[in-house]
């Protein structure tokens, strides 16, 4: 695993964290509904006593109702689990100062050895290997190493993008702010300190993070505490957790998912906004039913798509003076507004480019033709208009052209330096005229009205 740890510790260099900021609000709260779902079915079949082998969460589901159905649940392990999750959850409610995973471990324990609870079919941990594993190179020959680059790249990326998902979502949802750059470097170093030691690749787990959670963890320490934890049982006292029961273990990791289910943000998205809510059920399905990478590609591909369908047909709006309000204003949202006589203002609320460019043309033409009064002059009002390509501009210059052909005057108020000079560059600029540029609609209409008076 050296190569693809060597490569993790490369994304930060290439700034890859930004891939984090495509996780979007619905995006992060679907995929810990769908993590907590995930760590809850995959423990159903230890805490009933049995074991199944399927390779996906449905499959798990599945085989888990089956062996229900046949009579594989072993009582004593589902009256295990079952005390443990009554425990934890009743010692939280009374106070979260009260260790009750700690108090149904322990007592998990006791009731093992005291009802001979393996002889009844309970599982239990079993002993540990004692002592660390010694140090040592990976043997890796240098002529295998193009051919392990492929894969090596496709693992650093999975891992990353499950702990930068999950890290962000989790620090997110308890008011953290991370560095994912920090966050892949980190994951790095720990890969390639765990194959120096014959490890497992690490990665962002989402049983222990509910875990940490559930107990009220806030900072780094957590982890450190918990590793130095693990390296004194294994050197120290190997057996002191072989009589640990697996159903409670796998009870301790159910109440912890609850944990990582954000009900009162997605009941808030439901009833917000509907079209982000079904960005949370795209993310929640596909982390469920397709997979935790795949899940999150799915809802970051949907986010993307809303993106681009509501820029492609943006609100642009005819605005008119309301009596007594600085300004001017939607006429839809205000029917009592007042139109300037000779005057169209438009307001378009994003930027022009290939996609609604046409859209923007047909708009303006449109209300041109249905304004049912002489225009004189369009006023296009684009403080929202932060950016025009090339078809943006070969549309303009069509509607400029038209507006020619009528003797109809040209304007726009609150357009960014930067958009003006990508008008410059287009020769766009010099055809509306530098004077027909005004910094916000007020001084537009002003303008106007002078002109007109004059």
């Amino acid at each position: 695993m050296g190569c693809a740890d060597y490569i993790k510790e490369q994304f930060p260099n290439a700034r890859l964290g930004v891939v984090t900021e495509l996780l979007s609000k619905p995006i992060r709260v679907g995929y810990l509904n769908g993590i907590a779902v995930i760590v809850l079915i995959s423990q159903l079949p230890k805490a009933l006593g049995f074991s199944v082998d399927a390779g996906t969460t449905l499959g798990t589901l599945g085989a888990t109702v089956v062996g229900i159905v046949d009579g594989q649940v072993v009582v004593p392990s589902l009256l295990l689990s079952a005390g443990s999750v009554l425990v934890i959850v009743v010692l939280r409610r009374i106070s979260r100062a009260i260790p009750g995973v700690v108090v149904a471990a322990v007592g998990s324990i006791v009731a093992v050895a005291l009802f001979d609870l393996v002889g009844k079919g309970v599982s239990i941990v079993g002993e540990i290997p004692a002592g660390l594993p010694p140090l040592t190179l990976p043997g890796i020959g240098l002529d295998i190493v193009p051919g392990l680059i492929g894969g090596a790249v496709a693992v650093a990326l999975v891992s990353f993008a499950d702990t930068g998902a999950l890290s962000t979502a989790t620090a997110l949802k308890s008011g953290e702010r991370i560095d994912p750059n920090a966050e892949i470097k980190a994951l790095g170093v720990a890969n390639l300190l765990s194959g120096l030691f014959q490890g497992f690749p690490t990665s962002a787990s989402s049983s222990r993070t509910a875990v940490a959670m559930s107990m009220g963890a806030k900072t780094q320490l957590t982890g450190v505490i918990a590793a130095a934890g693990v390296i004194l049982i294994i050197v120290a006292a190997p057996g002191v957790v072989a009589e640990m029961p697996s159903p409670t273990l796998a009870a301790i990791v159910i109440t912890a998912s609850f944990t990582l289910f954000d009900w009162p943000e997605t009941k808030w998205l439901f009833h917000a906004r509907t079209s982000e809510f079904v960005l949370l059920l795209g993310a929640f399905l596909g982390v469920v039913f397709v997979g935790v990478i795949e899940g999150i590609v799915i809802a970051i591909v949907l986010s993307l798509a809303n993106f681009i369908r509501k820029e492609w047909r943006p609100r642009s709006v005819e605005l008119g003076r309301v009596p007594g309000v600085p300004g001017f204003h939607d006429r839809e949202r205000h029917p009592e507004a007042e139109i300037i006589e000779g005057l169209l203002i438009v307001r378009f609320d994003a930027p022009l480019f290939f996609a609604n460019a046409p859209e923007f043309g047909r708009r303006l033409q449109e209300r041109i033709r249905s304004a049912g009064r002489p225009i004189r002059q369009v006023l296009v009002v684009g403080n929202a208009i932060t950016d025009i390509d090339t078809t943006g501009a070969e549309i303009l210059g069509n509607v400029l052209d038209e507006l020619d052909s009528r003797g109809v005057g040209f304007a726009f108020a609150g357009l960014k330096g930067p958009v003006k000079d990508r008008l410059r560059a287009y020769g766009l600029y010099d055809r509306i005229g530098g004077g027909n540029f005004y910094p916000n609609s007020i001084s537009a209409v002003e303008a106007f009205e002078r002109a007109d008076r004059g």
